[in-house]
C-alpha cells in the first residue's frame, strides 16, 4: 500500500473512461477497481457485499450498490454512479443508507461515478451528511495532485489498517484542513473585520476602531497578497532579489492601450501560487523562473517561458451582464477562480512539454 502508485493507477483508469458508457460499465471499469487498489478484494462476498447479496435493502431506503465489511461489521457504505452522472444531486442518498439500521455502524460513506470519489464520515441520526472531508478526482491523481495526508487516509483504511477510532480521527484531521484552507483563501481575497482588527491590533496602534478597520482593510489585504507571493517564490531556484531582500516578481508587459487592474494582478498571484503547490519535479519548480502576464485590451494573458509557445489561459475581468472567464490554451473555459488549479496545472505541464528541447 505503501509503495502503491496512485498517479498510474489513475492514468490506467482514465485511458479507459470511453468504455463507460452507463452505471454497472462505470463500477466495473472504475469505482471497483479503486477499491482493489485500497486493498479490498471484489470476489470476496463476505467483506465486498453487493446490493444483490449482502442484504442491504430497508424498506423506504432502498438498497446502497455495496457495502464493506471488516470482521463482520460494515465499514463503508458505497453509493455508485454512472460517470458522466454529477454527485451533487445524490447525497441524500448515501445519506439514507448510512442511517439504515444495517449500516448505520459504518464509519465511512463513498459517494462515486467513478471519475470522482467522495469521502463522508459517519453521523448521527436525523443529520444531514456535512460536506465531504476528501474528494479525491482520477485527473487530478494522475496529474500528482494527492497529498501526503490524504495517502496517508487511504493507508488507513486498508483492511489490515482499519480501526475505526483512528479513521475518524484522520477524517476530520482532513475536514479542519478543507476548513482552514477555505477560511485562509477567504481571508487573503478579502479580509474580514475580524482578521483585520486582530492584524491591526498587532501593529501599533493605541486604539482599532471601525473607521481605522475600514481605511486599512485594503492595505491589510495587499500586504497578504504580497507576503504569499514572495513566500511561494523563494523556492524558485533562480529568482534574483534585490538588496533588500525583497524579491522581484516579474515585470508586466502590456499592450498598447492596455491597463493591468488590480483584479488582473490578483488573478496572476493566485495562478503562481496554485502552480508552486502543485509542481512536482525540479523541472516544474524551475520554469516557474518565467511565469509572467501580458496585458492586451480584450483580456489579460498569462504564460510561461513566452507568452506563444508557453501561453497558458486568457482572463477575461467580469462586464456588466457577463461573468469574470477563464479560457485555457487547451479550450477549457471556467467561470470561477476557484476552478482554475486542474486545468491550469495542466496547461501548465503541456506548456513546459513544448518549451522542452
Amino acid at each position: 500500500m505503501v509503495a502503491f502508485e496512485w498517479s498510474k493507477f489513475a492514468a490506467d483508469r482514465l485511458e479507459k473512461r470511453a468504455d463507460w458508457k452507463n452505471e454497472e460499465q462505470t463500477k466495473l471499469g472504475a469505482i471497483v477497481p479503486f477499491f482493489e487498489a485500497l486493498g479490498y478484494e471484489s470476489s470476496d462476498q463476505s467483506a465486498f457485499r453487493s446490493e444483490a447479496t449482502a442484504g442491504l435493502a430497508t424498506t423506504g431506503t432502498g438498497r446502497a450498490d455495496f457495502a464493506i465489511f471488516i470482521e463482520s461489521e460494515p465499514a463503508i457504505v458505497v453509493e455508485c454512479k454512472a460517470a458522466d452522472v454529477p454527485l451533487d444531486r445524490h447525497t441524500a442518498q448515501l445519506d439514507r443508507y448510512m442511517q439504515s439500521e444495517q449500516l448505520k455502524v459504518a464509519p465511512l460513506g463513498v459517494l462515486t461515478n467513478g471519475v470522482e470519489h467522495r469521502f463522508f464520515e459517519r453521523i448521527e441520526p436525523d443529520q444531514d451528511l456535512p460536506e465531504p472531508f476528501l474528494i479525491l478526482q482520477l485527473a487530478s491523481i494522475r496529474s500528482g495532485e494527492i497529498e501526503s495526508d490524504q495517502v496517508a487516509f487511504l493507508e488507513a483504511i486498508h483492511p489490515k489498517n482499519f480501526a475505526s477510532d483512528d479513521v475518524a480521527e484522520l477524517a476530520k484531521r482532513l475536514r479542519v484542513k478543507n476548513s482552514i484552507e477555505r477560511w485562509w483563501r477567504r481571508e487573503l481575497q478579502n479580509p474580514s473585520k475580524e482578521f483585520c482588527r486582530m492584524v491591526l491590533q498587532n501593529q501599533d496602534f493605541s486604539r482599532v476602531t471601525e473607521k481605522l478597520i475600514g481605511a486599512y482593510q485594503p492595505i491589510v489585504a495587499d500586504a497578504f497578497l504580497r507576503s504569499v507571493a514572495k513566500e511561494v517564490a523563494k523556492i524558485l531556484p533562480e529568482v534574483r532579489r534585490e538588496r533588500d531582500g525583497a524579491v522581484r516578481l516579474p515585470v508586466t508587459k502590456a499592450s498598447a492601450g492596455a491597463i493591468t487592474t488590480q483584479r488582473e494582478y490578483e488573478v496572476f498571484q493566485r495562478c503562481l501560487i496554485e502552480v508552486a503547490q502543485r509542481c512536482q519535479t525540479v523541472a516544474e519548480r524551475q520554469h516557474l523562473t518565467g511565469f509572467n502576464h501580458k496585458d492586451y485590451s480584450e483580456f489579460f494573458k498569462i504564460y510561461v517561458g513566452g507568452h506563444k509557445k508557453g501561453h497558458l489561459l486568457k482572463f477575461f475581468e467580469a462586464s456588466p451582464g457577463q461573468p469574470e472567464k477563464f479560457e485555457f490554451a487547451d479550450g477549457q473555459i471556467v467561470h470561477s477562480i476557484d476552478e482554475i488549479a486542474e486545468p491550469l496545472m495542466k496547461n501548465y505541464r503541456d506548456a513546459i512539454k513544448r518549451l522542452t528541447p
